[in-house]
């Protein structure tokens, strides 16, 4: 299990949140500063990574990943699917506040 903490929304560019990830299953190990982008059609989420320049262009080198190409996009997929799952249920709590709040009882 996946679970989404300190989810903040940004909305700055692409990027549309950042959120801590805790992985239980893994004896609790919490990874910071994963962020979440969004641009057109396109979604996609990033671990850890310090910016840097090679041949006038902007590249990222993540922190964290695994060798194995296909278990780091499987990994980025279950976030994805954590993140979504948190947001849409925040959303719902949200939601459900901004009516009540005009309800008079």
């Amino acid at each position: 299990m996946i679970e989404i903490q300190k989810l903040e929304f940004v909305r700055k560019g692409a990027l549309v949140a950042k959120f801590n990830c805790k992985f239980h299953k893994w004896g609790g190990l919490i990874i910071r500063e994963c962020c979440l982008f969004e641009s057109g059609d396109k979604r996609w989420i990033t671990l850890p990574s310090r910016q840097y320049e090679l041949e006038g262009k902007k590249k990222y080198f993540e922190f964290l990943c695994y060798e194995d190409r296909n278990i780091n996009d499987a990994l980025k997929k279950a976030i994805m699917a954590a993140a979504d799952e948190f947001i849409a249920k925040s959303m719902d709590i949200k939601d459900v506040e901004a009516v009540t709040e005009d309800v008079p009882f």
